[in-house]
């Protein structure tokens, strides 16, 4: 029993004489993310629920549609940050490009289908004709909507993730047994080569500007690291007695608490490491291919410790 059925029985038995209606749960659970929905629903005032009064009931609607809408800041912050995490930018000369898994995927493949925005859309259950069913009546359909909107904010994240996977910047692990698993994640390097400089000036009100034009290629590497570990263990968020890069300690702080139940950072020792590249030239200004490679496998034995953080089955990044 998770807190929205406990919540949604403690409303039902104070208030059964005067509803006589029991409301049944039948929203689907996206799998992934399951276990986080118990954990979800203790960060909610459910509790306020069971007041006897509507404008109480409403009350507690609107705490959860705020803490449900700053949920939802914390996960697309998070999605925002992992692309960044496995990125590496090597400077020659010019600002930190703007790279999102968009930028990459352009650059590798052409422009592709971009996900749906993770967005907060507020309830619409404070409404007059609610307002006018009994109080009790009134509880367990707000409970309903709220459970509705957590389970809908669950399966977006998962979708997210899903989508992330689908484009190549998180990968997934498999848990051959207990403490063996094989997991994926990628790598981008991002690098830009100075290959032309030209300068011109003109006279302005009697002073000489010059203007300096450099022109730069930008190279997209994107590399699929593929590790099989033994002696696996997962250790729960925040881990903080694992050695951490900053790179992955920022991504780590950015997992928000409700979703530590399926979080964790997997540590154990790597007996093989196979990679995956593809290198991509794109022109600075035209924005187009100058050329694209598949760059050879790479396939290493060796034993060595191997971390990896992981939200259920996907795999946000690796480092060693």
């Amino acid at each position: 029993m998770n807190v929205f059925e406990d919540t949604m029985n403690i409303v039902q038995g104070l208030n059964t004489a005067a509803s006589g209606t029991s409301y049944a749960l039948t929203v689907q659970y996206p799998e992934a993310l399951l276990p986080c929905l118990d954990t979800v629903g203790r960060q909610l005032p459910l509790r306020q629920f069971s007041a006897p009064t509507k404008v109480r009931l409403f009350e507690a609607y609107a705490a959860c549609q705020d803490e449900l809408s700053y949920m939802y800041e914390e996960a697309a912050k998070l999605l925002g940050k992992i692309v960044i995490c496995n990125t590496e930018w090597v400077s020659a000369g010019t600002s930190a490009p703007a790279v999102n898994a968009m930028t990459i995927q352009t650059a590798l493949n052409g422009r592709q289908h971009e996900a749906e925005q993770l967005a907060f859309r507020t309830g619409s259950m404070a409404r007059a004709e609610l307002a006018a069913e009994p109080t009790p009546t009134i509880a367990m359909k707000l409970i309903e909507a709220v459970r509705d909107q957590t389970l809908q904010l669950l399966s977006s994240l998962n979708r997210q993730l899903a989508y992330l996977n689908a484009i190549e910047q998180v990968g997934t692990i498999d848990w051959i047994a207990d403490d063996v698993c094989r997991y994926s994640f990628f790598a981008n390097k991002v690098t830009d080569r100075k290959i032309n400089s030209s300068t011109r000036s003109r006279v302005e009100a009697n002073q000489r500007r010059t203007t300096t034009r450099n022109d730069f290629d930008r190279t997209f590497e994107h590399t699929r690291v593929t590790h099989d570990v033994i002696d696996a263990l997962r250790h729960p968020l925040p881990a903080d007695h694992v050695e951490m890069p900053p790179r992955v300690k920022m991504l780590v702080d950015e997992i928000p608490s409700w979703l530590h139940g399926v979080s964790a950072v997997v540590t154990g020792f790597e007996i093989s490491e196979e990679r995956n590249s593809r290198r991509a030239v794109v022109d600075q200004w035209s924005e187009s291919h100058t050329t694209v490679e598949e760059l050879p496998v790479q396939r290493r034995e060796r034993t060595h410790y191997d971390p990896a953080l992981i939200i259920g089955p996907y795999v946000l990044t690796g480092w060693n």
